[in-house]
């Protein structure tokens, strides 16, 4: 009877699929922020501004804005975790972020999101560990006579 490879026992390949989505994760908000950085910049008008609570850390602030692009009016709203606070919004008026190939692409932060990428040196570290954990048996059985 075959045994499976050693790379399907255990967590290992749980592991390379959960880190991969972290990666992709990881490069799509790099892609945006790099992008984002060349964007043109404008004032724009704040409509609703909502504090969203559900409890813990999932509590976000929800800002619906209007701005001007090209001689059009375009609508956005942003969802922040922990960056807008509402002294910032005081005013009603709002530094709006907009792609001018297409202005219905805004933000109002243009900052790195970390979300991603403060996991892959942990997801690093537990690849690390699964490689050495199931790789040290095997080793010990290849050396046995």
């Amino acid at each position: 009877m075959a045994m499976k490879p050693a790379f399907f026992r255990g967590y290992w390949w749980l592991w390379v699929v959960c880190t991969a989505l972290l990666a992709l994760i990881s490069l799509a908000d790099l892609a945006f922020f790099l992008r984002a950085r060349s964007w043109a910049v404008t004032t724009g008008a704040v409509l609703e501004e909502e504090y969203v609570r559900r409890g813990g850390r999932n509590n976000f602030y929800l800002v619906r804005y209007r701005f001007e692009a090209g001689g059009r009016e375009y609508v956005d709203a942003f969802k922040d975790g922990h960056n807008l606070e509402p002294a910032r919004l005081g005013g009603g008026r709002v530094t709006v972020y907009y792609d001018p190939r297409d202005p219905r692409r805004s933000t109002l932060d243009r900052r790195l999101n970390p979300r991603g990428i403060r996991y892959l040196p942990v997801a690093l570290a537990v690849g690390v560990w699964l490689y050495w954990t199931e790789r040290r048996p095997l080793r010990g059985k290849a050396e046995r006579p």
